[in-house]
């Protein structure tokens, strides 16, 4: 009876064993999902809000100012790890969109003046992960927001 006790101890040893290890696994993993869930969020959040800020004239230093401010659940060695890049681009007279060109079109650029312009802010942040390469993710995941937003009409000149 004694040998049939002291066995049944052993199995459930084993048995807490594997049954640990997959609950610390489920853990980590809701732990891990989520934070990539809060970063992703807030550098959409950011992108949204400089394509904002892009649409009103702004130029990349705006734009670029206005992302860094908008990520306030960042720490500033966060917001330093992100970057920003914008284009923009011209719809021609028989309604088909140009290319993109890289950065923002000048305040007085004459050649888009009463054209429709779409302007695209993209914003990228190298979330380290918790977990480390366990779950097959790697040590960092590249998070990107990307957002186009329509450029505002222009203020009547001065005279």
């Amino acid at each position: 009876m004694r040998t049939i006790i002291r066995n049944q101890r052993g199995a459930a040893l084993v048995e807490f064993a594997i049954v640990v290890l997959l609950l610390f696994t489920l853990l980590f993993g809701i732990i891990e999902f989520g934070l990539i869930i809060k970063d992703y969020l807030t550098v959409s959040q950011a992108a949204r809000e400089g394509a904002r800020c892009a649409s009103l004239r702004g130029d990349i230093n705006a734009v670029t100012e206005r992302v860094r401010n908008s990520a306030p659940g960042f720490s500033q060695d966060q917001i330093d790890a992100m970057t920003v890049a914008a284009w923009y681009r011209v719809q021609a007279p028989n309604g088909n969109w140009g290319n993109w060109t890289s950065g923002l079109p000048a305040a007085g650029d004459a050649s888009i003046e009463g054209k429709e312009v779409q302007l695209r802010v993209k914003v990228t942040y190298p979330h380290p992960t918790i977990t480390g390469s366990f779950f097959g993710l790697g040590s960092t995941i590249m998070l990107s927001g990307n957002m186009v937003w329509r450029r505002e009409g222009m203020p009547p000149p001065a005279t």
